[in-house]
C-alpha cells in the first residue's frame, strides 16, 4: 500500500495513512481509505470519494 497522504499528517497525535484502493464497483465515492498508522481490526476507517474526504472522514470518527 501506498500512502498518499504527507508524512506529517496527524489527528489527534496519530500519523493518518490514505491510499486509494478503486473498489470493483462504479460508484466513485469510495475510492480512498484513510486509516491510522498501525491499523487494527476495529479501528475506524475514513472513506471518500478523494483523498481529503476520506481524512475528513476519518476524523469525524476519530472525534465521536
Amino acid at each position: 500500500m501506498m500512502n498518499l497522504a504527507p508524512p506529517c499528517l496527524r489527528i489527534n497525535g496519530k500519523r493518518v495513512l490514505v491510499c486509494l484502493e478503486l473498489p470493483p464497483i462504479q460508484a466513485r465515492q469510495f475510492d480512498y481509505v484513510a486509516t491510522f498508522d498501525g491499523y487494527e481490526p476495529g479501528d475506524p476507517i475514513g472513506r471518500g470519494a478523494t483523498a481529503v474526504d476520506a481524512v475528513k472522514d476519518l476524523k469525524e470518527q476519530d472525534d465521536e
